[in-house]
């Protein structure tokens, strides 16, 4: 079987044919257990497939969208997950599916038909370059198949004219973004699989055994395990509704000096676990920004945790005259490679850590809300953060 480019191309076939299974296959949600297949000449069997995929724009059952949103903030989102930098190629797709009055109209509210339209823009989010619909018209009355196949056949037509190719130059601007995020499910799924997995072993134990002792102790464990999949989902929630706020922060007179200490004084427990002594350097002069404190509170917290986890035994913090904020502490196992990374989104130098990687994204997104810089450097074996607010 093969699909050339530019054509429309039907699967045929009774319940349980197949039809859905090929299509998780092609879009990488299933493993296939014989034969192969190819995506623009790479074999599924290649490390590049998922290169492959990222051009892949797909329905698959039936379409994921939000009811609470409208037609726009749906697409709102799906951009940010692609890590596309701006929402300017929304207005074309929403015109291109025929949504583009839907104004504030929740997509719950949406007909079945304009439901698979905003699910198909959705899945064009990117301009990618095949797209694949799982059963498009199921459950549709007669006028809604005749707009979806109309819809269908304009996408067709139209892949060559100038709206989409304007679309499609955004591919440069997002295919890191889709590659890291990607990248990031993986990496979330297993620190999040990992504690899943202990709970679930002492669960089959604890059913096996009459001893209250073990009992006791199995119980103990899958608590702590719990209580770390809390966590990791937490700073997940946290960073989505950061990122989600498009709001103007609310700003205020903010003591920067008496922040910074009461937020070293609630880490000092965390810190002395560690063996880790703090050198504490705050300026005497009173050092007042016009910020949001309830961000410079979180972004101090980010900082502080970051040195917990990584810290080989030192941390210094100084507040000097000028209102620069410094962060430094040794870290022998980091590279420069590491450190220029450091602020994106999931990274995580060691996954053993235990962490989604979103601390210091949190701290750069917050910073750089509030109007200020916040950056890093490696120098002889010191990870270095400076803070810079207005």
């Amino acid at each position: 079987m093969n699909v050339p480019k530019g054509s429309i191309y039907g699967f045929v076939g009774k319940n349980g044919a197949g039809k859905t299974t090929l299509i998780r296959l092609l879009c990488g949600l299933q493993m296939p257990t014989d034969g192969d297949f190819e995506l623009y000449g790479v074999k599924n069997t290649d490390k590049k497939i998922s290169e492959s995929r990222s051009r892949i724009g797909a329905i698959v059952e039936s379409p994921s969208l939000f009811p609470e949103m409208t037609a726009e903030e749906n697409l709102k989102y799906q951009y940010r997950l692609l890590g596309i930098p701006d929402y300017k190629g929304i207005p074309e797709l929403l015109e291109l599916v025929g949504l583009a009055d839907t104004g504030k109209k929740k997509a719950g509210n949406f007909s079945l038909g304009m439901r698979q339209r905003l699910g198909i823009a959705i899945a064009l989010c990117g301009n990618q370059d095949l797209l694949i619909l799982d059963e498009p018209i199921n459950g549709l009355d007669p006028q809604g198949i005749i707009e979806i196949r109309e819809l269908i056949l304009k996408l067709n037509h139209d892949r060559n004219n100038e709206q989409l190719d304007e679309l499609h130059n955004e591919r440069l601007q997002y295919h890191h973004g889709n590659i890291e995020l990607k990248n990031a499910i993986t990496n979330i799924s297993h620190d999040i699989r990992t504690p899943l997995t202990a709970i679930y072993g002492y669960l089959d134990m604890l059913q096996k055994t009459d001893n209250p002792e073990k009992q006791q102790h199995y119980i103990s464990v899958m608590k702590e395990r719990t209580e770390l999949m809390k966590q990791l989902t937490e700073e997940l929630f946290r960073y989505s509704a950061i990122i989600s706020d498009e709001s103007d922060m609310d700003k205020e007179d903010v003591f920067v000096n008496q922040v910074l200490a009461e937020s070293v004084s609630s880490f000092y427990p965390a810190l002395s676990e560690k063996r880790i002594e703090p050198n504490i350097l705050i300026t005497e002069k009173r050092i007042v920004k016009n910020i949001n404190r309830a961000a410079l509170t979180r972004v101090f917290s980010n900082l502080l945790s970051n040195a917990v986890k990584y810290s080989d035994g030192d941390l210094e913090i100084k507040l000097d005259d000028s209102g620069e904020i410094t962060f430094s502490n040794t870290a022998g196992g980091l590279s420069a490679v590491d450190t220029e990374q450091l602020f994106d989104r999931f990274y995580t130098f060691e996954s053993a850590h235990n962490s989604t990687g979103l601390g210091l994204s949190i701290a750069r997104t917050l910073t750089e809300r509030m109007g200020g810089t916040i950056e890093a450097e490696y120098r002889d074996n010191r990870l270095i953060i400076k803070i810079k607010l207005v």
